[in-house]
């Protein structure tokens, strides 16, 4: 007999630069402004997105960043878009996100704000005023990857396909097995492997065969780019 629990925990996943990387970095403090190294409570490095856009992404100085802002300027200086991205502590951090975009005059255009599942979005005409039925919407900052079917048919598929491992049911074994995995630009499964063990090898050995037996996801978007999303899967392996 067999009984398991699945959690999925989405991050996205983002390529910290290291502060090694000095000639690269600009020091700044929380207002954004540039400062000494010694002076600094975050770092930037910038981007050329294209010929009319620069963007600089900025990063707090811990080793394991949990703010992260983002602005994209046009070739005359002004502001396109800004997002402030927190994450909170532990192996499953809630993420918020504010993110405004912004009209060539200055004018808040667009502001999307995220805290758990709660969402809000407002849109502004260039006076300032809200709009409640914009012509033209805005691609969301990040669209998760999902199994093909949603979270039910996720479920569905690993209770259709996760084995108890016979071994494990004989000697009275129960675990959770944490996996963790990439989901590729094509919506392809990579990287997949086990971040904690379930306490026996055939436990750990079941959850990522599942894991890699999955169908490709409908892909992950990033303001309307497609990107790779790292997932967090936990199996719990129970005995009745």
């Amino acid at each position: 007999m067999k009984k398991w629990m699945v959690l999925l925990v989405m991050m996205p996943m983002m390529l910290m630069a290291q502060e090694a990387q000095e000639k690269d970095t600009i020091w700044v403090n929380d207002a954004l402004e540039t400062v000494s190294r010694d002076e600094a409570t975050m770092y930037a490095l910038q981007h050329i997105e294209d010929d009319t856009i620069t963007a600089f992404i900025y990063y707090s100085r811990e080793e394991k960043p949990n703010v992260m802002r983002e602005r994209y300027y046009r070739q005359d200086g002004t502001l396109i878009e800004e997002t402030i991205l927190t994450y909170g502590k532990g192996r499953y951090p809630e993420k918020t996100y504010l993110r405004r975009l912004y009209y060539p005059n200055g004018q808040l255009r667009y502001e999307e704000a995220m805290s758990g599942k709660d969402q809000k979005i407002v849109y502004y005409n260039e006076n300032g005023k809200v709009v409640k039925r914009p012509k033209q919407k805005v691609e969301p900052y990040m669209t998760m990857p999902e199994f093909p079917g949603g979270q039910e048919a996720l479920f569905q598929y690993l209770s259709a396909n996760v084995k108890y491992p016979k071994i494990a049911q004989e000697n009275g074994i129960q675990g959770r097995v944490i996996v963790q995995f990439v989901v590729a630009k094509d919506g392809r499964i990579e990287n997949a492997e086990v971040v904690r063990s379930g306490g026996d090898p055939s436990l750990d050995n079941e959850a990522l065969r599942v894991i890699r037996k999955m169908p490709r996801w409908i892909p992950g978007k990033q303001r309307g780019k497609l990107v790779r999303v790292k997932y967090t899967v936990p199996v719990n392996f129970r005995l009745h």
